[in-house]
C-alpha cells in the first residue's frame, strides 16, 4: 500500500494473484471505501486506507470458489476491464522444519503465552510442518485445484518472516541464560540434566546442614545465619561456621533485634533479674545492663501535694510518647478518635517519704496538709522541719495513693490503663477538694498536645462507690445537660427518665460494677435486712432459702453469706447467681411450704430478678448488646420504682446512684459510638476501674515485696505500663485470662473480650427500643410479683420536671449523706483484720534494725534500692555526684538526701508484710468469720423458736394494750462488736432476762371469717397475707422498714401452734379463695394461709398480762418494754368491728401520758406552782403532810417506782403522773445549788431478786422507813446494813445544808447515832470497788436502831 500524502488521496491495493483496487474518500464518513473484487460490496476502510477490513471480507467461505470479474481502474479514465479468474481454498503453507523432529523440537507451549503471525495447523513425515497465517486469505487463487501446496499470499510469506526466522534458530541451537519458556523439549531436557546435576551436589550440602541442626543446640542460629547470608556465604560455608559454633570456637556477638529485647525485658520485671541472668547463659538472652540500655522505662512522678496542672503536663508527655505507646486507631469516614474513660481509685501504700531527685523535693505526704510545710530539700534542716511537723500533727503521710488512668472504650486488642497521676492521701479530702484538682486533669487533657488531639475526648469518669469520689463526680459531672437540637441529644430525648447532665465538655460520671455486685452482696448479708412491699427481708431468710437448693449444704450458704469476705467479687456473683436460682430449681414446691416461708421465698425471689438483671449482662458471656441495654434498662425502672417506694429501707442511696450512673454511662456510650461507626464493637466489661485494679494487681507481682511507698508504686505503675504495651506489640505472649468454657459458670470475675460470643457491634443495638422494652419489662415483673398496685408508680415515674432515674423524686440521690447509708456498713460480728496487711510489732521493727550494717540505709530499704540498675544509670549517677544537689551534710559529714528523708520521714507503722503471713501463721475463714451465726433452723434438739414461726406479744397502742400476732424474722444477741444474729434459739434462751435476746418481727394482718361450715373455720383468725403498717400516722407516702418491723425483748414473745387453711373471704363468698394480689392463675397453691383459733388466742393474752406482774412493781418497767405502735389497725376487730385481744383492767396510771422535764407542775401538797422546787428543796410550808413512804416526784404515798439497771446505765420507771422520762439518773444523784436534793430511786439488796430480775426499788430518803417496816428481826431490831446500801443512803452535809439544815444538827445527829461520815463513806465506797473487782460480796454491819414504844432507841452494832 502507498503512502499518499494526503488523507483523501485514493490509495491503490493490490490482491496477490488478483487484481489491484483503487480506493475512493468518503467525505461523510470521514474514511475510504473499496468495492470487493468477489462480491462488488463497498467496504469502509480506515481514514488512512488500511486494507484490513477488505481482506477479511475476502477469507469469509462464501467467496472461497466464487468467481467473478474484477474491475480494475487506472489513474487515467479509461474504461473498466472485467476478468475471470478461478480461485480455491487456502490449505496453509507446508515446508520442511529445518531445527529437526517436529514432536520434540517445535516449542509448542509458546502459542499459549505469547501470539505469533502463524500457527500449526499439521505434521507431515514428523519433519514437515503446515503452518497457517493468522491473516490468512482463507482462499487462493491458483491454475490447478487440486495442489496439495495452495495457499494464500499471507501463509507463503511465513518461512520468508524475521520473526519465523528468529523462532527457528533459537529452536536450532538457544543460548545458555535463555529464559525456559522459550526452549523447546529437547533443549529442556539437556539444561534439565545440568540443573538437576548441580542440585544434587547442593541437596548432599542441606542434608548436612539438617543433620547437624537437628543433632545439635546451637544457640543464636537464626542470627549466625543471617551474618553469614549477608556475607554471601554458600552452604559450605555455612557447614563449616555451624561447625565451628558446636565445637565452641565461635560465638555470635551480634545485634539483639526489639522482639530478644522485649523478651529480656519481660523475663527481668517478670521473674527478676536471676531468671534474665540465667536466660542469658543458657538461651543468649541480652544481658540486664544491655536491656536498661535498649528499653527505657517512661518515667512517672507523684505529686508532692495537690496535683497540678505541671504534673499533668510532664507525665503526659512521658508516658504518652507515640514513641513507645503507639497512637490509637480513627473511626468512620470522618476518621475521628473514640472516647475514652478516666479511671479513679486508691491503692494502699507504706507510710513512708521518698526524695524525688527530678524535683528536689520529699515526696509521700498526704495531699490534704502537705502544702502546710516545704518540702524542698536544700539542707538537712528542711528534713528536720518536716519531721517535726509530722511530730505535731501539722502534716502527715499518705496511706493512701490515688491513681489516675485513662483507657479506651472501643478497642478490643489494646485496652489496658494508662496511668497519669499517682497522689498520696491520708482519706480526709472531702468531695469538693477532690473535684478541683480532678476537673483540672481532665482540663489539662483537653489542651495538651499529647492528650486528647491524639488519643481522644474524656467521656466518663469512673470510680469505686467512695463517697468522696462520688460527690466529686457530681460536681464535675452534673452542670450542663446535652442540647437536644445535637444529634445525640436527640436520641437522649428518646429515652424517658434518662438523666442528659454532664460536665461541660460532656463528660459522664460512672462507677465499677464490681464495686456494685460486693454491695449487692453486702445489702444480703445485712442483719438489718430489705423491706420490699410490707415485707421484711433479712438475712436468715437468704440463709434458709438457699438451703433448699440442690447440692447447697448449711456450710456453703454460711460462706457465701460471710460478711467477713465482702470485697470477694466471685462469691458476690455467686451468691446472686444462686439466689436466682432459687425461683428455678428449689426442689419443694410452694404449697408444701408454711404460708409466710412461702410468701417470703415469693418476695426474695423477685429481690434476685432485680439484682440479676443488672449482674447477668456483665457475667452472661452470649448476651448480645442488645439484650443486655435491655436487661439493665429492666433493672433501672424497677429500682426507681423501689426507691420511691422505699428509700433506704429497699438500697441505700449510694448504691443507688452508683448502680443507676453505670447504666446512664453505657447508654450514652452506645450512642456516641453509633456517631463514629455502627461496626464497633463495646464491651460493658470495659465500664468501671476493672482495668486499673488488673493494673494493680501487675504491680504487687514484679516481685515478692507486695506492698510499696509511693516511690515504689511509680516505678511499678511504670513497668506494668510497659509490660502492658509489650503484650499488646507481641498478642501472641500474652496467655490472658480467657476461660475454655463458661457456660453455666458461677462466680465469674474477670471475662476477657476475647470471651464473648454475643454480638456486640453498636450498630445492631437499636436503644429507644431497648429502653422501652425494659421500662415495659420492669412493669411486668412489679405486677407479676407485687400486684398492679404497686405497678401503678409506673404511670408517673418520671413524670415531673427534673424527675429521671439518678432523680426520680426531683433530688439527686447519694449526693450527700443519709443515715439509712450506713446499712451497708452494719454487718455481723465478724473477726476480720481491718486491711488486707499486717503491721510489724515494734519488737520486729527493732530487731531487723540491728541487722542493718549501713547507717545511711533507712529503716525497710536495702543497700541495694540505693544502687544504680543500669551502666547507664550508673554514668548518670556519677553525672550527679559531681554536683552539691544530690548530698546534705550533717555534723560534718555528706549524706545522700534520698537516704535521710526515708530514714528521717518513715512512719513507725510504715512496715508492714502481706496477708500471706496471717497465712503461715495458720489463721482460716473460719477464724475471722467467728463461728456460725447462721445456726440451722431446722434443729431438732430442745424446744426451739424459729425465724418464720408464728407467735403473740403485747403492743401499746396509744392508752390501749392489745395482743397482736406476729412473724419472726430474726433474732439479735448481746450489744456492740459482741452482737450476733441467729436464725433460731430455744425456748429457754428466749424467756432469759439475762441473756436479752431481741426478736426482730413483723405484725400480721389477721382478721375473723364469717360462720362458715367448715370447723376449721370456726371461731379462727386467718392470716391475709399482708402485714401491718405501724405508722399509719405518718405524712410520708414512703414505705420504710420502721414501718413494718419492731424488736421486742424475747421474754414478750410467746409461740403460737397455727394451723394452714385456704384463704377464705370474709363476705358472702365463702367459698371463693383469696390469691394475693401478686398471685397468678398457675400460682394459686400460694393461696396457704394461716389460721389461730381464737380460744388459744385469748389464752395467750391472759397468760402474757400476767407474766408482766400487774400486781408488783415490776409492772412499771415490764409495761415499758411493751412496743409503742401507731396503727389503725390494732386492735384486731371482728365482723362486727369490736376491738379484741384487749387488756381490760389496765390501771389508769399505767397508761398516763409522761411529763417533760421542763413542765411546770403544782404542788400536790401545798398548792405551790413548782412542786419540783417544792419538794426537792424541802420547802413545803406543809411537809408534816408528807406521805408515810412518799414519792420522790410528788411526795405522795401510792406511787410505784423502778429502777433498772442494764450494764452501766440506769433507768427509773414510775407510775407518778409528775414522772418525766428524760430524767438524768447521774445528774439526779449528784449535788448541785440548782437540785441539792439528792432523792433518787435506789435499790435494796435486803429484798428480793423480783420476777424482772431487779431488787425492789426504794427511794433513797426512805431507806429507814422501809428497812424498818420490811426487814426487822423478831426482836424489833434492824438487820446489818450491807455496804453498798451504805452507801447508797448516805447524805452529805453539803447537801444538807444547801437544803437548810445546820451543820451542827447533821453532826450531833451523827454523833448520836452513830452514822458515818462523808469520809468514812467514801473508804467504803473503795472497798466496794475492791471487792467487786476481785469478785467478792463482802458485807459489812452499821449503825442500826430498834423501835420500841415510846420512841426510837439507838444501838450500835458492828
Amino acid at each position: 500500500m502507498d503512502a499518499p500524502s494526503d488523507l483523501s488521496a485514493p490509495h491503490t491495493i493490490s490482491i496477490p494473484g488478483g487484481p489491484t483496487l483503487e480506493t475512493e474518500w468518503d467525505e461523510r464518513k470521514r474514511r475510504h471505501m473499496v468495492s470487493c473484487d468477489l462480491c462488488g460490496k463497498k467496504i469502509a476502510l480506515t481514514k488512512h486506507g488500511h486494507n484490513h477490513s477488505l481482506f477479511e471480507h475476502r477469507g469469509r467461505t462464501d467467496h472461497a470458489n466464487h468467481a467473478f470479474t474484477t474491475t480494475v481502474h487506472s489513474t487515467s479514465h479509461t474504461p473498466a476491464i472485467s476478468i475471470g479468474i478461478p480461485r480455491c481454498k487456502c490449505r496453509a503453507n507446508n515446508f520442511r522444519w529445518k531445527a529437526g523432529s517436529v514432536w520434540d523440537t517445535y516449542p509448542y507451549h509458546q502459542h499459549a503465552f505469547r501470539k505469533y503471525p502463524w500457527e500449526p495447523i499439521g505434521i507431515e513425515n514428523g519433519n514437515w510442518f503446515r503452518l497457517r497465517a493468522t491473516d490468512c486469505a482463507r482462499s487462493a487463487v491458483s491454475a490447478a485445484s487440486d495442489s496439495p501446496n495452495i495457499c494464500c499470499s499471507a501463509c507463503q510469506n511465513i518461512p520468508t518472516s524475521d520473526r519465523y526466522r528468529k523462532f527457528l534458530n533459537r529452536a536450532k541451537s538457544a543460548s545458555d541464560h535463555t529464559p525456559w519458556e522459550y526452549l523447546n523439549h529437547r533443549q529442556l531436557c539437556r539444561d534439565a540434566d545440568r540443573s538437576l546435576s548441580r542440585l544434587r551436589g547442593k541437596l548432599n550440602d542441606h542434608q548436612r546442614l539438617v543433620v547437624l541442626l537437628a543433632n545439635n543446640d546451637i544457640q543464636r542460629l537464626h542470627h549466625l545465619l543471617s551474618v553469614a547470608l549477608r556475607k554471601g556465604a554458600s552452604p559450605k560455608a555455612l557447614i563449616a561456621q555451624i561447625d565451628r559454633a558446636i565445637n565452641g570456637l565461635y560465638c555470635d556477638r551480634g545485634q539483639f533485634d526489639e522482639r530478644k529485647i522485649k523478651a529480656a525485658f519481660l523475663s527481668k520485671v517478670l521473674g527478676g533479674p536471676r531468671l534474665l541472668f540465667a536466660l542469658s547463659k543458657s538461651e543468649r538472652f541480652p544481658s540486664g545492663p544491655t536491656v536498661g540500655r535498649r528499653m527505657k522505662v517512661p518515667e512517672l512522678d507523684p505529686s508532692i501535694s495537690t496535683p497540678t496542672r505541671p504534673e499533668f503536663k510532664r507525665n503526659f508527655a512521658s508516658l504518652c510518647n507515640p514513641a513507645h505507646n503507639p497512637l490509637p486507631p480513627r473511626y468512620g469516614r470522618a476518621k475521628q478518635l473514640a472516647g475514652l474513660v478516666v479511671m479513679v481509685d486508691g491503692i494502699a501504700i507504706e507510710e513512708r517519704c521518698r526524695y524525688l531527685p527530678s524535683r528536689n523535693a520529699i515526696a509521700g505526704l498526704a495531699r490534704e496538709d502537705a502544702s502546710k510545710v516545704s518540702l524542698e530539700v536544700k539542707s538537712y534542716e528542711d528534713v528536720q522541719k518536716v519531721e517535726n511537723a509530722l511530730v505535731d500533727g501539722v502534716c502527715s503521710h499518705g496511706k493512701d495513693a490515688t491513681v489516675v488512668s485513662i483507657a479506651p472504650y472501643a478497642r478490643v486488642d489494646h485496652y489496658n490503663a494508662l496511668p497519669l497521676v499517682v497522689s498520696p492521701s491520708n482519706k480526709h479530702e472531702t468531695g469538693e477538694q477532690l473535684a478541683r484538682w480532678l476537673w483540672d486533669f481532665c482540663d489539662s487533657w483537653r489542651t495538651d498536645p499529647h492528650g486528647e488531639a491524639v488519643r481522644g475526648t474524656i467521656w466518663a469518669l469512673a470510680s469505686d462507690g467512695d463517697a468522696a469520689f462520688r460527690l466529686a463526680k457530681h460536681i464535675i459531672c452534673s452542670t450542663h445537660a446535652v442540647p437536644a437540637e445535637t444529634e445525640l441529644g436527640s436520641r437522649l430525648c428518646r429515652l424517658k427518665g434518662m438523666n442528659r447532665m454532664t460536665s461541660a465538655t460532656g463528660i459522664v460520671a460512672t462507677c465499677d460494677p464490681k464495686h456494685v455486685f460486693k454491695r449487692f452482696a453486702t445489702l444480703i448479708r445485712n442483719p438489718r435486712g430489705i423491706l420490699i412491699d410490707d415485707t421484711h427481708l433479712q438475712s436468715t431468710d437468704f440463709f434458709e432459702h438457699l438451703r433448699d437448693l440442690p447440692d447447697m449444704s448449711p456450710e456453703k450458704a454460711s460462706r457465701l453469706l460471710d460478711p467477713a469476705d465482702k470485697q470477694n467479687v466471685p462469691k458476690a456473683v455467686h451468691l446472686i447467681q444462686e439466689l436466682l436460682n432459687i425461683e428455678k430449681h428449689a426442689p419443694r414446691p410452694l404449697h408444701d411450704l408454711f404460708p409466710g416461708r412461702s410468701h417470703r421465698r415469693h418476695i426474695l425471689s423477685f429481690f434476685a430478678r432485680v439484682l440479676g438483671f443488672f449482674v447477668l449482662p456483665f457475667v452472661t458471656i452470649s448476651m448480645s448488646l442488645a439484650e443486655q441495654i435491655h436487661s439493665l434498662a429492666t433493672y433501672s425502672h424497677l429500682v426507681a420504682v423501689l426507691w420511691v417506694r422505699h428509700g433506704t429501707a429497699f438500697m441505700n442511696g449510694g448504691l443507688y446512684a452508683d448502680s443507676q450512673s453505670i447504666v446512664k454511662n453505657i447508654i450514652f456510650t452506645v450512642l456516641r459510638l453509633q456517631l463514629l461507626d455502627d461496626d464497633i464493637p463495646f464491651h460493658i466489661i470495659f465500664e468501671g476501674t476493672d482495668r486499673l485494679e488488673s493494673l494493680f494487681g501487675n504491680c504487687r507481682t514484679q516481685d515478692h515485696n507486695r506492698n510499696f511507698d509511693v516511690l515504689q508504686l511509680c516505678q511499678k505503675l511504670s513497668v506494668a505500663t510497659m509490660i502492658d504495651l509489650i503484650f499488646e506489640s507481641e498478642p501472641d505472649w500474652d496467655r490472658g485470662h480467657r476461660r475454655l468454657d463458661l457456660k453455666d459458670a458461677l462466680g465469674i470475675d474477670h471475662v476477657n473480650p476475647r470471651s464473648w460470643t454475643g454480638d456486640v457491634r453498636v450498630g445492631e443495638v437499636d436503644v429507644a427500643t431497648e429502653w422501652a422494652r425494659g421500662r415495659y419489662t420492669a412493669e411486668q415483673v412489679i405486677i407479676q410479683f407485687l400486684g398492679p398496685d404497686a405497678a401503678e408508680a409506673f404511670e408517673s415515674l418520671y413524670d415531673q420536671d427534673n424527675c429521671d432515674l439518678l432523680r426520680p423524686e426531683g433530688t439527686y440521690v447519694g449526693v450527700r449523706h443519709d443515715p439509712g447509708d450506713d446499712i451497708e456498713e452494719i454487718t455481723a460480728s465478724a473477726h476480720t483484720p481491718e486491711n488486707a496487711v499486717v503491721h510489724a510489732s515494734a519488737q520486729d521493727v527493732s530487731d531487723s534494725d540491728n541487722g542493718n550494717e549501713f547507717d545511711d540505709v533507712p529503716v525497710g530499704l536495702g543497700i541495694e534500692d540505693f544502687l544504680p540498675d543500669t551502666e547507664q544509670d550508673l554514668e548518670d549517677d556519677v553525672a550527679m555526684t559531681s554536683s552539691e544537689d544530690r548530698f546534705v551534710t550533717v555534723e560534718g559529714k555528706r549524706y545522700l538526701k534520698a537516704s535521710v528523708v526515708t530514714a528521717l520521714l518513715t512512719s513507725s507503722r510504715a512496715r508492714k508484710v502481706p496477708l500471706r503471713t496471717l497465712r503461715n501463721r495458720g489463721v482460716t475463714f473460719e477464724d475471722m468469720s467467728g463461728g456460725d451465726k447462721w445456726n440451722s433452723s431446722e434443729l431438732t434438739s430442745g424446744n426451739l423458736v424459729k425465724t418464720g414461726d408464728i407467735a403473740a406479744s403485747l403492743l401499746r397502742v396509744q392508752s390501749t394494750i392489745c395482743l397482736a400476732v406476729v412473724e419472726i424474722t430474726g433474732f439479735r444477741c448481746g450489744s456492740g462488736d459482741d452482737q450476733t444474729f441467729l436464725s433460731c434459739i430455744s425456748v429457754d434462751d428466749l424467756e432469759d432476762r439475762a441473756s436479752a435476746p431481741t426478736v426482730t418481727v413483723q405484725v400480721l394482718d389477721m382478721f375473723t371469717p364469717e360462720p362458715s361450715t367448715d370447723p376449721a373455720e370456726k371461731c379462727s383468725w386467718q392470716w391475709t397475707h399482708s402485714y401491718i403498717r405501724l405508722d399509719s400516722q405518718s405524712n410520708s407516702q414512703r414505705i420504710m422498714q420502721r414501718q413494718h418491723t419492731i424488736n421486742i425483748p424475747g421474754h414478750l414473745i410467746h409461740p403460737l401452734g397455727p394451723t394452714i387453711i385456704a384463704l377464705r373471704l370474709s363476705n358472702d363468698q365463702v367459698n371463693q379463695p383469696i390469691v394475693p394480689r401478686y398471685a397468678n392463675g398457675k400460682d394459686s397453691q400460694i393461696a396457704k394461709t394461716w389460721s389461730v383459733p381464737r380460744t388459744q388466742l385469748e389464752d395467750i393474752l391472759t397468760f402474757a398480762w400476767e407474766a408482766l406482774s400487774p400486781n408488783t412493781e415490776d409492772i412499771i418497767a415490764n409495761i415499758e418494754h411493751l412496743p409503742s405502735v401507731s396503727t389503725q389497725s390494732l386492735p384486731y376487730q371482728d365482723t362486727i368491728g369490736n376491738d379484741v385481744f384487749t387488756v381490760l383492767d389496765v390501771p389508769t396510771w399505767l397508761t398516763i401520758e409522761k411529763k417533760t422535764g421542763s413542765d411546770v407542775v403544782p404542788c400536790l401538797i401545798c398548792g405551790s406552782k413548782e412542786a419540783d422546787r417544792c419538794l426537792k428543796s424541802l420547802t413545803c410550808r406543809l411537809h408534816d403532810q408528807l406521805g408515810v413512804d412518799p414519792c420522790g416526784f410528788c411526795g405522795m404515798d401510792g406511787c410505784v417506782v423502778q429502777l433498772t439497771k442494764k450494764n452501766n446505765s440506769m433507768s427509773v420507771a414510775c407510775s407518778c403522773p409528775y414522772h418525766y422520762t428524760s430524767m438524768s439518773y447521774a445528774a439526779a444523784k449528784t449535788v448541785s445549788k440548782a437540785t441539792p436534793c439528792t432523792n433518787v430511786p435506789i435499790h435494796c439488796p435486803l429484798c428480793p431478786i423480783g420476777p424482772s430480775g431487779q431488787p425492789r426499788t426504794i427511794w433513797k430518803y426512805n431507806v429507814l422507813f422501809h428497812v424498818a417496816k420490811e426487814h426487822c428481826t423478831d426482836d424489833h431490831e434492824l438487820p446489818p446494813i450491807p455496804l453498798q446500801l451504805a452507801v447508797d443512803m448516805h447524805i452529805s452535809i453539803e447537801e444538807e445544808s444547801l437544803m437548810r439544815i445546820a451543820k451542827d444538827v447533821t453532826e450531833d445527829w451523827r454523833k448520836q447515832h452513830e452514822i458515818p461520815n462523808s469520809d468514812e463513806v467514801e473508804a467504803y465506797r473503795e472497798e466496794l470497788k475492791a471487792s467487786q473487782t476481785k469478785g467478792k460480796k463482802r458485807m459489812r454491819s452499821q449503825s442500826t436502831a430498834v423501835v420500841e414504844r415510846g420512841g426510837p432507841k439507838s444501838r450500835a452494832r458492828r
